[in-house]
């Protein structure tokens, strides 16, 4: 059921009613728009001819599809490559097999991932087209940033279109012209958002959690945001319906990601919602229209933003408490658009020689985990409850306090890579 804020004599519902109808429905992901699963071409406004400086191997454009994997299904990371990941996925229990999936389409990378959608399973090489022997003409109809897109007439006249590496062709000053005069390809557009179809069954359960009827037919309703994500930065909240962006209205989530990928990096984007308001007479809660201006990024850059994290460690202090047990005290500063509701840190005891100070009771490593559970406003810094007893850690002269995960208000999170977020401190007792 939602929970309710008291606002003079209005309630007013939380925006976060509707997450775990939302998932009862079911989710698709819509960070970016329609995907382009074929080498991201720079194409030419003409072909330009060559000849090839060595045999050449002409692979296809677009590899094949080892499987599909499901929404909710679990894959190993075997390596990131920054719009695609390289996994392993074992399909209904078969033999595990190996391919690349997109970045975009998985969640949880820091300790294997789960599909937030049906999404192909690419092969990690594509199939080999034809091979051109050296000295061949070949047309060059765009640059990839490993090569180039080249179409070829085989000896028993098919044309066949691929990819050929830079140093398989030989380069001219026509070929260089055309490198220099082609525009390269618009980066992809993403907004940030993870949203669900409005349908039969969402709307019947925004009935039975007492709002008012829908004032649209269809849309996408927004369960999770991007960290740093542009949607994020507008001020959108899990629970808004997005109902049209720049006038055109959705139907549902796979209109939406159709929208988005019409939208071009860095040029605003009106984006219209309804947005869960006040209870009316009827008792039912109704429905506000707001119109948003959202500046899409690219996806790369979304990817690599949502990686930062929200929060910058201030000040730790380590001193005891009445009976000697050490305490330690951590400022952190809020520094991402909204609320910062919860984070775990990671507290590494030693004593003045530097050796591990290990847990007595039971006897365990030298790492004490902690929570503070306080809201952090954006821009401002923690209270008392970033405040630790490291029971049975005696002899801790110092800390090393690493900050591990980060849960925001509006349902994004940060998890800690490679890369440590730490502060250190030391006892002057």
């Amino acid at each position: 059921m939602s929970t309710k804020i008291r606002s003079g004599n209005m309630e007013r519902a939380n925006p976060q009613f509707g997450l775990a109808s939302v998932v009862a429905v079911g989710l698709l992901l819509a960070i970016a728009g329609a995907s382009r699963e074929a080498a991201p071409m720079t194409p030419l406004p003409d072909a330009v001819t060559v000849q090839t400086a060595q045999d050449a191997k002409l692979r296809a454009l677009v590899p094949p599809v080892l499987a599909t994997v499901r929404t909710g299904d679990r894959v190993v990371i075997v390596a990131g490559k920054g719009k695609w990941s390289l996994v392993r996925y074992s399909p209904e229990g078969n033999e595990p097999v190996e391919g690349y999936v997109r970045t975009a389409a998985l969640v949880n990378l820091a300790d294997g991932a789960e599909a937030l959608r049906e999404t192909p399973l690419y092969a990690p090489e594509r199939p080999l087209v034809a091979t051109i022997p050296q000295g061949r003409s070949v047309a060059v109809v765009g640059f990839v940033p490993s090569g180039y897109v080249v179409r070829y007439r085989s000896p028993e006249g098919a044309v066949v279109q691929g990819l050929l590496r830079a140093g398989d062709v030989v380069e001219t000053e026509a070929l260089r012209l055309a490198r220099k005069a082609a525009k390269p390809a618009a980066p992809e557009p993403a907004v940030g958002v993870l949203v669900a179809s409005v349908d039969k069954e969402f709307k019947r359960l925004l009935d039975e959690e007492g709002f008012a009827p829908l004032p649209v037919s269809g849309g996408a309703v927004i369960a999770r945001l991007v960290l740093w994500g542009p949607a994020q930065k507008a001020g959108l909240r899990p629970a808004d319906i997005i109902a049209a962006v720049d006038g055109k209205p959705l139907q549902d989530a796979g209109a939406l990601s159709a929208a988005i990928s019409e939208l071009t990096a860095g040029r605003l984007a009106v984006v219209t919602i309804l947005r869960a308001g006040a209870r009316g007479t009827h008792g039912r809660i109704a429905w506000e229209w707001k119109q948003v201006s959202i500046m899409p990024c690219a996806e790369d850059v979304m990817l690599r933003n949502a990686r930062r994290c929200p929060l910058s460690l201030e000040t730790a202090s380590l001193g005891y408490n009445i009976i000697g047990e050490p305490t330690v005290r951590l400022v952190v500063r809020n520094i991402a658009p909204v609320d910062v509701v919860a984070y775990k840190v990671d507290i590494h005891c030693f004593d003045r020689f530097d050796n591990p100070v290990r847990c007595s009771i039971p006897p365990d490593g030298n790492v004490f985990r902690g929570i503070a559970q306080e809201t952090v406003k954006p821009g401002e810094t923690s209270g008392q409850l970033s405040y630790w007893t490291l029971h049975f850690y005696d002899n801790t002269a110092r800390v090393t306090v690493v900050l591990t995960k980060v849960r925001l208000e509006d349902g994004s999170e940060w998890e800690s890579d490679q890369r440590q977020i730490s502060i250190s401190a030391e006892s002057r007792r």
